[in-house]
């Protein structure tokens, strides 16, 4: 049986398309999106489906094969792949939606595509998303 990071390094390497808003223990392949690189603003909604999140997590893939992880300030980190070293960013639901605020700012200096994975986990489970951000 495979593990959560070794299903997110697969999940990564699968072309994005449109599977739906939630996220799973086996991995959703969410709708990718394109961005303005000097003004990229991403934002990306789940439904909940009933789970209640106690921890949110972020790490974003790069074309040069880097790992980062976003921590709670929304600083972007090295990431080693290892899920007990990622920071929980504390995004808190409104209703049975969470918001992952990802990114805010110029990614100009930035290879594309980007691969991201937002997570979250619950008393039972890490469930999990990825998506492909591409530019305008």
């Amino acid at each position: 049986m495979l593990g959560a990071a070794s299903v997110i390094a697969l999940l990564v390497a699968l072309p994005s398309s449109g599977f739906g808003q939630t996220l799973s223990a086996s991995g959703t392949v969410l709708s990718g999106m394109t961005v303005n690189p000097a003004s990229a603003q991403i934002t990306y909604n789940v439904d909940l489906a009933g789970d209640v999140p106690t921890a949110t997590y972020v790490m974003a893939h790069m074309p040069d094969g880097k790992s980062l992880q976003r921590n709670n300030l929304g600083y972007w980190l090295p990431w080693g792949g290892q899920l007990d070293t990622l920071i929980d960013n504390k995004f808190v639901a409104t209703g049975n939606t969470l918001t992952f605020k990802i990114v805010d700012q110029d990614i100009r200096d930035r290879m594309f595509p980007i691969r991201f994975v937002i997570a979250y986990r619950t008393t039972s489970a890490f469930k999990f998303g990825v998506f492909e951000v591409s530019p305008q």
